[in-house]
């Protein structure tokens, strides 16, 4: 399927996050994913964009085979098992810190660059260090 091809039928699918840019992110995760022997078709993109997910968030699960339908099932079953959205939500921030992907702001440390007073300098301390 030619490129542009791909992005309109992707685009006129996808419920939502169908912007051009997201379209072009999509595509180029068919081409990585068909290097490896996996398909994933304009329609199979529109459905992961449609359930809200993104190309890199989808991919781990692309590659495991797992569906659009399956993954939102697995995401009510672990808002269930959490007690609400808000618990997990709670639930994957605090993830997202241990994974280091989220820094906890009480750890940041803003200061003043001592040869560039123009320049501020961010340092992240481990958590129990001053």
């Amino acid at each position: 399927m030619k490129k542009i091809d791909f992005i309109h039928e992707f685009r006129t699918q996808a419920g939502q996050l169908n912007s051009y840019a997201i379209a072009g992110d999509w595509m180029r995760l068919t081409e990585t994913l068909a290097a490896d022997g996996i398909t994933l078709t304009a329609a199979d993109a529109a459905r992961w964009a449609t359930a809200g997910r993104l190309p890199a968030e989808a991919e781990p699960l692309i590659r495991d085979r797992v569906t659009p339908e399956s993954a939102a099932e697995l995401d009510d079953l672990a808002t269930d098992i959490a007690g609400g959205s808000d618990e997990r939500a709670a639930q994957i921030i605090d993830d997202m810190v241990r994974d280091g992907v989220l820094v906890d702001p009480a750890l940041v440390r803003w200061r003043e660059d001592p040869d560039d007073p123009d320049r501020i300098i961010v340092d992240v301390r481990r958590p129990g260090e001053r």
